[in-house]
């Protein structure tokens, strides 16, 4: 049986979910970096990078969901479960504000994820690529991105599901920001997408997602 190989932050972190239903659609056996939650793209990387080389081997299909190039670049798994935005309390909360008060590059993490997206393309050139983006910033490098490009970000259908009127899924207790309901009908629009062997840019069907509103998808400012 071939492997499919999943990576990125919280959107795939429940394995059980729409990655495990992919799976099965496709007759794959399922590697997922389910440490997801809240982590950097450099953590995914490391991951990755560190799998086995037969289970590398034996993959043909590989699914990067691409978080926010602006996450501190380290495989320290409780950074991604620190709520930036509350008062800092304990030492790992304040060196975290004095990161981005006083370290943070913006023009570098993106660069360095632009480049994240060139090794991409040529490390696994030999694979069947699949790219989701959590959110609308990373569309704008899809230049670098080769294989399938989903041009629908998973924010803002996660945050049309309930409605919300705020950018927050920090204390979201949904299986990767998603229902039951918009799980399957992720892993069911992915599969066709693969099936068919679609390359370029794909935007999912919203009419087959449970969604209290549409007003994520047309959004041309979003909160910094």
């Amino acid at each position: 049986m071939k492997n499919i190989i999943i990576s990125g932050d919280s959107f795939c972190s429940d394995a059980t979910a729409w990655p495990s239903a992919l799976a099965q659609a496709l007759d794959r056996r399922l590697i997922c970096y389910t440490e997801g939650a809240g982590q950097s793209w450099w953590a995914a990387r490391e991951w990755l990078l560190n799998l086995e080389a037969d289970d590398l081997a034996a993959c043909d299909i590989m699914i990067f969901v691409h978080t926010n190039a602006d996450r501190i670049p380290t495989t320290n798994t409780m950074i991604g479960r620190v709520d930036y935005s509350a008062t800092p309390k304990t030492e790992l909360e304040l060196a975290i504000q004095a990161y981005y008060q006083h370290i943070y590059d913006p023009a570098f993490v993106r660069w360095a994820q632009q480049s994240w997206f060139k090794e991409i393309s040529e490390i696994y050139a030999q694979k069947y690529l699949v790219h989701l983006h959590c959110f609308p910033w990373t569309l704008g490098y899809r230049g670098y991105l080769r294989g399938l490009n989903v041009t629908t970000n998973l924010t803002a259908l996660s945050l049309n599901e309930i409605g919300a009127v705020e950018l927050s899924l920090f204390h979201d207790d949904r299986s990767n920001h998603l229902n039951l309901h918009n799980n399957h009908a992720l892993a069911d629009q992915l599969t066709n997408f693969i099936r068919q062997r679609a390359m370029g840019d794909h935007a999912l069907d919203h009419s087959k997602f449970q969604q209290k509103t549409l007003e994520w998808f047309t959004r041309t400012k979003w909160p910094s």
